[in-house]
């Protein structure tokens, strides 16, 4: 949730990735130490480095591999879903790579190794802005650091979205996987602001929407400096007015967003008029007028 002057917001974001060295025959993933595996660099994810690793004899499984079922997946930012290859015998199989293949053959480039787990349970969450978030439901920390990073300062927990079995043989999404993103952007400060939030949905990619609600902010008032409010990938931007203040948030529906704004407000102790809605799979540019009437300030 959001509220114009009181609240603000800051974006990062961080590519993560490595390329394979000259030769190596597949596309290295995160460690997990079996036979066949070797190192061939390392990548960050958040603050801890990650090992990377090739398999140098993928489906020749370790005479010592504990018993069970493994499997591997592969995941891309623009993606609501993950491509998982598993039900294997023994840690050193083709699963990695397999994963990697399917989720580049729906998605182009851009796919990234999840690595390989086995004998538990995946367990994947999404939070309003369309970010996957995913632990082993056996670690009941790992769990509880997922959930709590998914959600955020969000008001409403992350819903658990998908659940797959180191048993799951193939899951291989296609194209209806790739998400739609919507970005709001207003005037920066309060000199200047008009009472509006210039929004793009219905775009390919996260940098894509920014860049058109901030160019017809700017364009539209004139003003030095527009700046990105929230964002959301096939999800909801809900507008509202409490008080004096303007304010928006996003989640992954209508009624979530509903009953974020109203826990928020109530929580905050102030009334609160909801607005408008905008769907990040509806294509199009859109303005919102808070205070229909009002002039810049």
């Amino acid at each position: 949730m959001l509220f114009r002057i009181r609240f603000g917001i800051v974006l990062l974001f961080a590519a993560l990735g490595a390329n394979a060295p000259a030769g190596a025959q597949y596309a290295p993933y995160p460690c997990t130490w079996a036979a066949g595996e070797r190192q061939v660099g390392q990548t960050m994810q958040g603050p801890v480095v990650v090992p990377l690793c090739i398999n140098e004899a993928p489906g020749q499984a370790s005479s010592s591999s504990p018993g069970g079922t493994y499997a591997a997946f592969a995941f891309h930012e623009d993606a609501s879903d993950i491509w998982i290859d598993g039900s294997y015998v023994g840690p050193n199989h083709f699963g990695a790579r397999t994963s990697l293949e399917q989720c580049t053959r729906a998605m182009g480039s851009g796919c990234q190794s999840g690595g390989t787990w086995g004998n538990a349970t995946l367990v994947v969450y999404r939070n309003g802005r369309g970010v996957l978030f995913w632990a082993l439901a056996y670690d009941k920390a790992s769990v509880a650091k997922a959930r709590k990073d998914c959600q955020g300062n969000a008001f409403l927990p992350c819903e658990q979205v998908y659940k797959f079995g180191s048993s799951t043989r193939e899951h291989f999404p296609g194209l209806e996987v790739r998400k739609r993103y919507l970005a709001a952007a207003w005037v920066a400060g309060e000199k200047g602001y008009d009472g509006k939030l210039y929004i793009a949905s219905g775009e390919p990619t996260f940098r894509s929407a920014a860049d058109k609600a901030i160019m017809a902010c700017q364009v539209a008032t004139g003003a030095p400096e527009c700046t990105l409010i929230d964002y959301t990938a096939d999800g909801i931007l809900l507008t509202f007015r409490s008080d004096a203040n303007d304010g928006a948030l996003v989640e992954t529906t209508a009624a979530r967003a509903i009953k974020a704004a109203q826990g928020r407000c109530k929580k905050a102790k102030v009334r609160c008029t909801l607005q408008a809605q905008f769907d990040a799979r509806k294509a199009g540019q859109f303005v919102h007028e808070f205070s229909p009437g009002s002039q810049p300030q």
